[in-house]
């Protein structure tokens, strides 16, 4: 239970003086075990109101037993940065999906970090972009094993000034037993048992200053990791692994009888006393909590329907023809339906090797890691020294060399920062003339450019060699060049809007991408479909569209997948697909070509029709 909910009800047990007991023991990593309500998670979300330093809580505490009875009870008060993982709703059948899952959980909680920190200046490019890259890919295992580590490392060091236990954040985990039971349920306990030996592979006392995790007591017996812990009915023993310190404390206990002890022991406090009275009353308050929680619950679903069901006003000017949309129907000109059919069923015929819908990603971009496109480092320290002096006050510079990409940035005088608002524009050159075509490219626009630029090159060949972040003064003159040198280029990512040649789509404030939300439509779609027959681009595309509007059941993997997705990339998605079936370029007015940053930056915050506050000028199409 959420207890900031609980502390105004009338029958609120105030067992906060817990906290301090947590506190007192900070260098401790413990695993609370117990029967099932008994107040574990609420334990948890008391831990993450108290320590958490993006609230303030000071009222919320003020009036309980941990104030009056301990002084100094605000010394830990709101000074840590809090991670929080839930795995209560875990539920997959298969290991690809349990890492999926997870992937999802990592990706949410490093984007609530990113947000946190880069705005102050506590996060370094490097770790930015190692960040991005877990937020915009589907990881690999040994990246995900790593992923909790590391941000771990990212948040203690972002407040570093000594070695001080104020330093580390806190890590609260609710449930993480659920993946362990789930996984042995579904007859994949040894790929589990691994991924997670090497998940939870840290040291507390050198990365973090409190680690609590829950888990019911009959679900740990016989079940946490072989070999690592292990378990006695009455007491579960501490066990000491070759990197760090494992601590099961017997601070709730389960009998077969399924009753309650009457001396309960709470972290590492005295016993509470608990006669058959406070028993009952504990037992009708949780009953009292859950018939709650479910009238809540249901309030707020019908709530939420009705929230989307109202849609936008009416006669009121859009940014698209796609604000608004309820459902997908194809337009009466449709030129290339033949063309992205033909596309998909290529696609489908190797659904076997999918995975994972970063396959799929993979396959549209036709990356070919064994087939290098002919670009090297030094190919971009020679660019850089050849732009020296072209520009006074401009400066050229690479700013990362990953595996796939060289980076490059040309910042003018004012400084240019990359905007969410850039048109991203995709070229492919013939290979022969790959060098050639991206040196006199970049020289172009800073000869002729008004603001810098942000640009890519693969190091593999694939549909979409050259990438560029430009505004719209800048992408006119990037399809001057383009057109001067059209023989150079091949058509690239058929399914993308274009304009001749030019790919073009937009980042999202979400961290997502297009070919990536693209790439999980086509997985999802793959996976209800039992042959390429079946293939239909309108019922695709109407599942992602209800998905996103909430309008598909809880469970649909379209719902699951895309109703947190922004309307910004909903509409860069439609707006894309009626422009590839028109077989037309896209139009000066389209919305794609908008370097707006406020009309990108209200449809990237909102995450529902209603949420979108429409703009009356300059803007095309109306909800009729």
């Amino acid at each position: 239970m959420d207890f900031r909910k609980l502390t105004v009800q009338p029958e609120f047990v105030d067992t906060t003086l817990q906290i301090m007991r947590v506190v007192d023991n900070a260098r401790r990593w413990e695993v609370i075990a117990g029967s099932g309500h008994l107040g574990k998670t609420t334990l948890l979300s008391m831990l993450y109101y108290y320590f958490n330093e993006d609230l303030e809580t000071k009222e919320l505490f003020e009036n309980t037993r941990l104030a009056k009875e301990y002084p100094d009870w605000e010394k830990e008060l709101n000074k840590y940065i809090v991670l929080h993982l839930d795995f209560t709703d875990f539920d997959e059948r298969t290991f690809d999906k349990a890492m999926r899952y997870v992937n999802e959980k990592m990706k949410n909680l490093y984007i609530r970090i990113v947000q946190k920190l880069f705005p102050k200046g506590k996060l370094y490019r490097y770790d930015l972009e190692k960040c991005i890259d877990m937020i915009e890919k589907d990881v690999e295992i040994e990246a995900l094993e790593w992923s909790l580590r590391g941000l771990l490392y990212l948040c203690r060091d972002s407040k570093r000034t000594s070695d001080s236990i104020e330093d580390r954040p806190v890590l609260l985990i609710d449930n993480i037993i659920k993946l362990e039971t789930k996984a042995r349920e579904y007859n994949y306990y040894p790929e589990m048992e691994k991924f997670l030996l090497q998940l939870l592979r840290f040291e507390p006392d050198k990365e973090c200053a409190y680690y609590f995790q829950v888990g019911d007591v009959d679900l740990v017996r016989g079940c946490w990791f072989s070999g690592q812990i292990s378990y006695h009915p009455d007491f579960v023993a501490p066990h000491s692994g070759d990197e760090c310190t494992w601590l099961f404390e017997n601070i709730f206990e389960c009998y077969d009888d399924c009753t309650i002890k009457e001396k309960m022991e709470i972290v590492h406090g005295n016993p509470i006393e608990m006669d058959q009275d406070m028993l009952r009353e504990m037992k009708d308050k949780h009953k009292k909590n859950q018939i709650e929680a479910e009238r809540v619950a249901k309030e707020q679903e019908e709530e939420r329907r009705r929230r989307y069901a109202a849609g936008l006003r009416q006669g009121v000017c859009m940014y698209s023809p796609s604000m608004g949309l309820r459902s997908y129907k194809m337009g009466m000109f449709i030129n290339n339906l033949k063309m992205v059919e033909s596309k998909l069923k290529r696609l489908y015929k190797d659904k076997d090797e999918y995975k994972e819908y970063s396959d799929v990603y993979s396959k549209l971009q036709k990356l070919d890691k064994n087939n290098p496109s002919g670009w090297k480092e030094e190919d971009t320290d020679e660019l850089i020294a050849s732009c020296v002096g072209i520009r006074d006050g401009w400066k050229v510079s690479y700013h990362n060399r990953d595996y796939y990409w060289e980076y490059i940035d040309v910042s003018d005088p004012g400084n240019h920062n990359y905007s969410i608002s850039d048109i991203k524009a995709y070229i492919k050159p013939k290979k022969t003339e790959l060098k050639v075509f991206y040196n006199d490219c970049i020289k172009y626009l800073l000869e002729n450019g008004k603001e810098g630029f942000v640009t890519k090159i693969s190091k593999f060949d694939r549909e979409d060699v050259i990438c560029l972040w430009v505004r719209r003064y800048e992408f006119d003159l990037l399809e001057k060049f383009c057109d001067k040198r059209e023989n150079d280029l091949i058509d690239c990512l058929p399914l993308m809007a274009h304009r001749r040649k030019i790919a073009i789509s937009h980042d999202f404030m979400d961290l997502d991408t297009h070919n990536g939300i693209l790439a999980k439509i086509i997985y999802d779609y793959f996976q209800m479909i039992d042959d390429e027959s079946q293939i239909d681009i309108e019922k695709m595309y109407d599942l992602f569209v209800k998905g996103w509007n909430a309008d598909l059941p809880a469970g649909n993997i379209f719902r699951k997948d895309f109703e947190r997705a922004s309307a910004q990339a909903f509409v860069m998605l439609i707006d894309s697909l009626n422009c590839v079936l028109s077989g037309k370029d896209l139009s000066d007015d389209s919305f794609i070509l908008s370097d707006d940053r406020e009309a990108w930056g209200n449809l990237g915050n909102a995450k529902c029709w209603n949420n979108v506050r429409p703009r009356k000028e300059n803007i095309e199409g109306k909800l009729a």
